[in-house]
C-alpha cells in the first residue's frame, strides 16, 4: 500500500501487515519503534530529509518546534500517522 503526505513531498510504501501492525486498539508506540528498524521501512525513511519530516508534521499543528526538533520522534509519528491512514481507508 502508498501512503502520501497531505503536501505529497512524503511517499511511503507500506505493507498491510505492516499498517495493522502500526495502528491498532492500545499502546502503539513498541510496535511503531519496530517498525522503523524493518530494513524496507528504515530505507524509506533514510532517504527523508530532516526539512521534510517537519514540514509534514507541522501540518498537523500537533507538535510545536521544540517537539518536531527530534528525528526520531518525527520517524515514528509520521510512520504512525501513515499506519493509521492506511488501516482507516481498509475500513
Amino acid at each position: 500500500m502508498i501512503w502520501n503526505s497531505g503536501s505529497g513531498k512524503i511517499k511511503l510504501s507500506i505493507t498491510k501487515e505492516h499498517a495493522n501492525r502500526g495502528y491498532h486498539q492500545g499502546q502503539c508506540d513498541e510496535d511503531i519503534k519496530a517498525l522503523l528498524k524493518e530494513p524496507s521501512i528504515a530505507q524509506q525513511f533514510s532517504s527523508i530529509s530532516y526539512q521534510d519530516l517537519v514540514e509534514c508534521l507541522s501540518e498537523y499543528g500537533a507538535w510545536d518546534e521544540v517537539e518536531l526538533s527530534n528525528r526520531h520522534d518525527n520517524e515514528m509519528r509520521l510512520l504512525w500517522i501513515a499506519c493509521a491512514d492506511l488501516v482507516e481507508d481498509q475500513i
